[in-house]
């Protein structure tokens, strides 16, 4: 059952080996806990399934749904949809000099572990680096502006282009002539 949740704890203490599933809907206030400004809202639908051995956890990390963040090209509000499976490896050990990117270290004495983080650094992975409106969906005044924008560049560009090389005369040659 999906859990609108505001703790992303898994208790693992009293789980039989074998698979599990975890789901937890993933609402705006789980980005604000971690004093997100880029996601302005979301609808993501998070779930973990984890497979318990003896002295390890394998989870694996699907998070689907979108989120609202700001158009980088009008500053206006934009859904985007996102997807990520991500996975990592949770080992039973006492040592706790470990570290390992894909795998966590947990000690023995631990019965349960909070991955809010996980969902966390995840769901932001999964957002695409620019973040526009489809075609024609942008503020019309910040369309206009940016129109207008690539029409001056593209004038300019034929001004640049129309003045030939022939008639380009380096400044230091200038320079040198008056000194004749």
């Amino acid at each position: 059952s999906l859990q609108h949740s505001t703790t992303y704890e898994i208790q693992f203490s009293g789980l039989a080996l074998g698979y599990h599933d975890f789901e937890w809907a993933l609402e705006p206030t789980f980005f604000k806990r971690f004093e997100n400004e880029e996601i302005l809202e979301s609808d993501l639908h998070a779930k973990v399934n984890l497979e318990k051995k003896e002295r390890l956890m394998n989870l694996i990390f699907t998070i689907e749904g979108k989120v609202k963040t700001l158009c980088d090209r009008c500053g206006d509000e934009v859904w985007t949809d996102i997807e990520a499976e991500e996975e990592i490896v949770a080992r039973f050990s006492n040592e706790t000099d470990l570290s390992n990117d894909d795998v966590i270290f947990l000690n023995s004495s631990e019965y349960k572990f909070d991955i809010g983080q996980f969902l966390y650094e995840f769901s932001l992975l999964a957002v695409p680096q620019k973040r526009v409106h489809d075609e024609g969906e942008c503020d019309p005044a910040a369309e206009e502006f940016f129109d207008e924008l690539e029409e001056d560049e593209e004038e300019n560009e034929k001004e640049e282009k129309e003045i030939d090389d022939n008639d380009y005369i380096d400044p230091r040659w200038e320079a040198l002539k008056k000194l004749k």
